[in-house]
């Protein structure tokens, strides 16, 4: 099997999405699809993805002007904006963008690649990539039904230092908010967090 971990990447422990739990194994998660267990492996790269490797989700690491970071609340948990791409979308960041109309109602600048979950799921399919780009925020619309579900999610700004325990992915996290501060950093010109908490209008 091709092996598209590169330089620097790192098994952690991630629990994300509705029924996935985690084991106690490193780097490992189980995945509950229909009733079967399926066990992963899931690795934090930074930076750009293998042209080789197959992309099935592009989620935000999104910031507002004064450094907060955007969070979609669902069920009382708190969740990254993003989703699948599809085939009409230009790229990556288009998809980005059309996620985040369609979930949250917001508009963001260009985005920047941070890095990618490298997935592994240990049962001869190839592994894929969940991708994760930063951007800042240009406009907050209206709260709005989901066009894909229905559903009209919460919304919510609070700083980076709060945003790893609120995602409740273990060090996965903690490492994704890292390198998106540093790259918002250097790409974003944000170089300052406020420290307030803010749960965005519904109008």
């Amino acid at each position: 099997m091709i092996d598209y971990r590169k330089e620097g990447c790192i098994n952690l422990i991630h629990v994300s999405g509705l029924r996935e739990y985690p084991s106690t194994l490193m780097g490992y998660k189980i995945i509950i699809y229909g009733g079967f267990n399926i066990m992963a492996i899931i690795t934090w790269c930074s930076g750009e993805i293998p042209a080789n490797l197959k992309v099935n989700q592009v989620y935000g690491l999104i910031f507002s002007s004064d450094g907060r970071m955007l969070l979609r609340i669902e069920d009382n948990k708190y969740k990254l904006a993003g989703g699948r791409p599809e085939e009409y979308d230009a790229d990556m960041e288009a998809t980005l963008k059309r996620e985040l109309l369609e979930e949250v109602n917001v508009v963001i600048g260009t985005a920047y690649m941070v890095g990618y979950q490298l997935v592994d799921e240990e049962n001869g399919s190839i592994p894929y990539a969940q991708v994760r780009m930063a951007a800042v925020i240009e406009n907050i619309g209206p709260s709005k039904p989901d066009s894909d579900n229905g559903r009209i999610y919460g919304r919510f700004l609070t700083p980076p230092t709060k945003v790893p325990q609120l995602l409740n992915w273990g060090q996965v996290g903690h490492d994704q908010v890292t390198d998106a501060v540093e790259v918002a950093r250097k790409f974003l010109g944000i170089t300052t967090h406020s420290d307030e908490d803010t749960i965005i209008s519904e109008n």
